[in-house]
């Protein structure tokens, strides 16, 4: 190797040695510029429910056992249902953790953030609604979680007629958000999702027949 190119790489390590870190320390002041400005500015507050008053009464704690889930013995359902059917078996499975053990549970207190995804969700919803027993105590609890339930009207669809509940709110408008999720994903959700809904049938024998919850955008 020629003394001129062992020269200029001698002056050249240096060089670039300072450049890295000069390129480093930039990314660092970026990084907690995001962490300490933008993010918290970022934060989309929870749905917070209500929780003032006595808890909402139920007829019975339900699981799989004791009311099966409508889906349980369908033919051709998809596995992921059945995966949530197992992995929700019993209605303190879909509360917070700290009132799971409770001998008499408040329903209200729904464990949102653990119970994430549509499927996960009706699974929840349908071991609520089961248990609360009736289309009016379920209004009462959609109120409490901070949806905005319409009263219970019935419903004739040809042959199938019963009762309905339906209840939502509008993150874009509300600015709360059900919790869970992290910081970015929360912000995004609440700019793209213009309603998110929990409607529930009961046939004319009072048998929950179907419960969802559903999200849309514009």
């Amino acid at each position: 190797m020629s003394p001129h190119l062992q020269t200029t790489m001698r002056y050249r390590g240096p060089r670039y040695t300072v450049y890295s870190l000069m390129v480093l320390a930039a990314c660092a002041a970026i990084a907690l510029t995001v962490w300490l400005i933008v993010l918290p500015r970022m934060v989309v507050p929870d749905l917070k429910p209500d929780l003032s008053g006595p808890p909402i009464p139920y007829d019975t704690l339900t699981s799989e056992t004791t009311y099966p889930h409508y889906l349980s013995d369908g033919r051709k359902v998809h596995e992921d249902w059945l995966a949530a059917i197992a992995r929700y078996p019993d209605v303190r499975d879909c509360l917070a953790p700290e009132e799971r053990l409770a001998d008499d549970p408040d329903l209200r207190r729904f464990d949102w953030a653990g119970v994430r995804g549509h499927m996960n969700r009706d699974i929840c919803l349908f071991r609520v609604f089961t248990s609360l027993g009736t289309p009016e105590r379920a209004t009462a609890w959609l109120r409490s979680q901070g949806f905005d339930p319409h009263e219970p009207m019935p419903y004739a669809w040809g042959d199938d007629a019963g009762v309905m509940v339906g209840g939502g709110y509008s993150p874009r408008d509300d600015h709360v958000l059900l919790p869970g999720g992290p910081v970015l994903g929360r912000w995004v959700t609440a700019h793209v999702i213009y309603g998110e809904t929990i409607t529930a049938r009961w046939s004319q024998d009072g048998a929950l027949v179907s419960v969802g919850f559903s999200s849309n955008s514009l």
